[in-house]
């Protein structure tokens, strides 16, 4: 499931714009990435357009998968089966991530939130749901003419969550700023890094495509601000008895408007039946949300069936839009705030814009234009996109024809363009008024200490559902950008490599060069987790929020550890021994006991954070667990002939963005703590990109695995579709189906 993959900009980037909120800002792809290579073993040959030298004549990919994720598929697919309770689900679910966990393969390393801000952006008028788009969606959104107090900004937390789920809250929360003397402002300006790719939500997992052009739709159900579940264009919904069948009636007489709102259209059930086939034309990974779960997709993405009207998604009749399942699935309802996978399409515009379905669809034909631009989409959200220049400004305006426009309280919001050269440049515009919030980073917060602001003004965000985590490319190809072979250019020798059989234990080659020293290294599951061990992430982290603040935003796992707890007591089996949670169990504790039945030296839930928690502390650092398992890598990789010693040390190219400074020192705290931690033994080279893009076409803006140009990165993360706790894990499925196991140099 690859619709909300993250960047790591997504970190520092909510230190340097608005975090009142939800905000969600990430980079772009500069070209619709290609649909997956799902080849078994031998990887596609690399792109003509970049050098890829070292080319070892067969890369296994099961074999390199199957070593790192040992029981890990075997597990969520146990967890998957639709004979269990959501309770056993869930804890299933986390026994499965203790076994991707224990592979060392990716690196939890931290979420948004956890730093100092100061604002005018009011607490809670954003939905603050875990999943899916909708708290990325700013009609409710509201500011204040002057600095919101930290005490006031308690007293407003206090206020929601005495009123949640009442439907009373924004009514009592304009109470409280007329009693406190805010007035309120007329408009909600914020801060964005990078472009969208493309402005068609439907051809894009990337969530840097959809934080904004989820604006300018509606779904059929929404999150409002107290995370409670309503209804936008269906106005109900039933479920057949077996469970199968969902038929959503929709809301009669709302219109599609272009960019300056002239109507094209009404919004009819067929809408949906349009964009469901879209996604699978477009192929642009969100495809595979619908698999497993709408009854016909996975043969008609496969091309088993390639027959549309077979897939279970039907208009009815104009307003009735019937979804048929493969299985029962109680968290479907959850999938409506997907906009991408489950908004609605407008197919006569669609079409306008020379949009085609099925084998007719191409969207490099020049008559192709949908979603080139704003001026390119249709909108039957709050909001239409009126302006956009590039790496400038985004500007949204009220939709005068939207179902619900007396309820959007910003009629205006401007969107600013900064490109994070300048740690003071977000902190300023608060300042002057620009924008309504902005985090406190490093330099930020000591200027405003400087300028009287801190004491009064600061508060603390709350950490997210974001999990950004760093990946080990275990089959790596790429020693230079492929887009600019000029481009991050790896110090290591490499290209004499004939073979690397991991399949058998034995590395061959001619010579062992670096890059082929390096990759037996990383298929070294001792190896990986030595490397985890060594990484001091407070101290990496620091760099960017201070030291007071260092532990804040870390993570200990990949599904937050408070993702959901069990509504029920719940038995489940694992490897033959019985687990019985009580009632209230979070996932997170669930997710310690199977690593500490297993023998797993971590932390992921610490009960004396926050009353419970799996943030806010650093449970995997140990400089000592680092050099236990280094010991062990070494005597196995010697053993396959590959020496690891102080004269010969194992090399990792980790990528960077050598303009930010943040980033910079960031990743000169990352190679002192990894060269501190493991005795010289590993040699991390510093490879400083000229720009976030150049930086991006490293990893995160490449789609293949063998375009990925570092041997760990901190580049990317995720961020939940639904209230599921698998749709993390997923992301580590084999086969290509996964789309994190791009980044390991998979598929």
């Amino acid at each position: 499931m690859k619709k909300k993959f993250l960047c790591l900009i997504l970190a520092l980037a909510m230190l340097l714009s608005l975090v009142a909120c939800g905000n969600n800002n990430t980079p772009g792809n500069d070209q619709d990435p290609p649909p997956a290579n799902t080849d078994n073993n031998d990887a596609t040959p690399p792109s003509d357009d970049g050098p890829a030298e070292f080319q070892p004549a067969t890369f296994d990919y099961d074999t390199i998968y199957n070593n790192a994720f040992p029981g890990f598929e075997d597990r969520l697919a146990v967890a998957k089966d639709p004979n269990n309770t959501t309770d056993q689900r869930l804890a299933l679910v986390a026994a499965a991530e203790a076994k991707l966990l224990e592979g060392g393969a990716i690196v939890p390393n931290t979420t948004k939130g956890g730093n100092y801000a100061i604002g005018r952006g009011i607490p809670y008028t954003i939905s603050t749901v875990q999943w899916g788009s909708d708290n990325n969606r700013y009609e409710h959104a509201i500011a204040t003419t002057d600095y919101i107090t930290t005490a006031d900004r308690m007293a407003i937390k206090e206020l929601w969550n005495g009123t949640r789920g009442t439907g009373t809250y924004m009514e009592q929360l304009h109470a409280y700023l007329d009693e406190h003397g805010y007035e309120v402002a007329d408009g909600y300006n914020m801060v964005y890094t990078s472009d969208p790719s493309t402005w068609d939500v439907m051809a894009t997992f990337q969530s840097v495509n959809s934080e904004w052009t989820c604006n300018t739709l509606d779904g059929l159900l929404k999150y409002d601000v107290e995370n409670v579940q309503q209804f936008a264009l269906a106005t109900s919904y039933d479920v057949s008895d077996d469970g199968l069948v969902y038929t959503f009636h929709i809301r009669e007489g709302v219109k599609w408007v272009d960019s300056q709102g002239r109507e094209v259209d009404e919004v009819q059930a067929d809408d949906w039946v349009a964009s469901m086939q879209h996604v699978f034309d477009c192929a642009g990974g969100q495809e595979e949300l619908l698999t497993g779960v709408i009854a016909g997709a996975e043969e008609y993405v496969t091309g088993e069936n390639p027959d549309f009207t077979q897939v279970g998604v039907k208009a009815i009749d104009k307003y009735t839009l019937e979804y048929t399942l493969v299985e029962p699935f109680s968290v479907f309802p959850s999938m409506m705030g997907c906009c991408g996978v489950f908004g609605p399409l407008c197919r006569s515009y669609y079409e306008s814009q020379g949009g085609k379905f099925g084998v007719e669809f191409d969207n490099a034909a020049d008559t192709y234009t949908y979603g080139r631009t704003p001026n390119n989409i249709a909108y039957c959200g709050p909001y239409l996109i009126t302006n956009w220049t590039e790496k400038n400004i985004i500007v949204f305006q009220a939709n005068p024809t939207y179902w619900n426009a007396e309820n959007v309280a910003n009629k205006t919001i401007n969107v600013y363009y900064v490109g994070g050269d300048d740690p003071l440049q977000t902190y300023n515009m608060m300042k002057d008024g620009q924008v309504v919030s902005a985090g406190l980073n490093a330099s930020a917060l000591e200027q405003a200490k400087v300028d009287g602001l801190y004491d009064d003004y600061h508060y603390q965000t709350g950490t997210t559902s974001d999990t950004f985590v760093g990946f080990y490319n275990m089959a790596r190809r790429a020693y230079a950008n492929y887009t600019d072979e000029t481009k991050l250019v790896s110090p290591q020798t490499h290209g004499s490599a004939d073979e690397i059989d991991i399949d058998n234990g034995v590395v061959t080659s001619d010579i062992l060069d670096d890059a082929a020293r390096t990759h037996a290294a990383l298929n070294n599951t001792n190896f990986r987790l030595a490397m985890t061990f060594a990484n001091d992430r407070g101290s990496v982290n620091g760099q960017g929020v201070g030291e007071e603040l260092k532990y804040a935003r870390l993570r200990n796992s990949y599904v937050p550890a408070n993702f959901a707890s069990l509504e029920e007591e719940t038995t489940v089996t694992v490897d033959g021994k019985s687990y019985t949670f009580p009632a209230g169990t979070w996932y997170g504790e669930m997710l310690q006991a199977f690593l500490d039945a297993d023998g797993f030296p971590v932390m992921v839930w610490n009960p004396d954070v926050d009353g419970g928690s799996g943030d806010g502390y650093d449970g995997w650092y140990s400089p000592d667990n680092a050099k236990a398992y280094l010991e062990k890598a070494v005597e196995e990789l010697a053993a396959q002939g590959v020496e690891i010693s102080a004269e010969n040390p194992i090399q990792i190219d980790y990528t960077y963005p050598a303009n930010d400074p943040l980033y910079t020192n960031q990743a000169n705290a990352y190679e002192q703590s990894i060269r501190s931690a493991l005795g010289g033994l590993v040699q991390v080279n510093l490879l400083g990109a000229d720009s976030y893009d150049e930086w991006y076409y490293s990893g995160y803006n490449v789609y293949e695995g063998y375009d990925m140009n570092f041997d760990i990165a901190f580049i990317s993360g995720w961020t939940p579709d639904y209230g599921d706790a698998a749709t993390y894990l997923d992301t580590c499925l084999s086969q290509g189906a996964g789309y994190s196991t791009a980044s390991m140099g998979l598929w």
